[in-house]
């Protein structure tokens, strides 16, 4: 029993993370200023590209973040869980 608690713990860091870097993102964002949101996608712009890698990590505010991180923790653990040979490719 410990032993699956422990490895369970294991396979869920990635997607911990990830929800962690993503909060740092944020409040990066927000406490110094850094007004990320201009890294979006912008359609028919040559300064919009950066955007493709850039908005999976950038949330237009709080309520944004919040919202998406509980989705994504369950969502991306049960990927670790259940497709452990993949997963890591999948996040890259």
């Amino acid at each position: 029993m410990k032993k699956e608690i422990s490895e369970f713990i294991f396979q869920i860091r990635l997607p911990i993370l990830l929800v962690v870097l993503l909060w740092i993102i944020e409040s990066a964002d927000y406490f110094l200023h850094f007004d990320l949101t201009n890294l979006g996608i912008y359609p028919r712009e040559i300064s919009g590209l950066i955007g493709i890698f850039a908005s999976p990590f950038i949330h237009s505010n709080w309520d944004h973040l919040l919202s998406n991180t509980a989705p994504l923790l369950i969502l991306t653990s049960i990927m670790v869980i259940f497709y452990k040979k993949v997963a890591v490719k999948a996040f890259l």
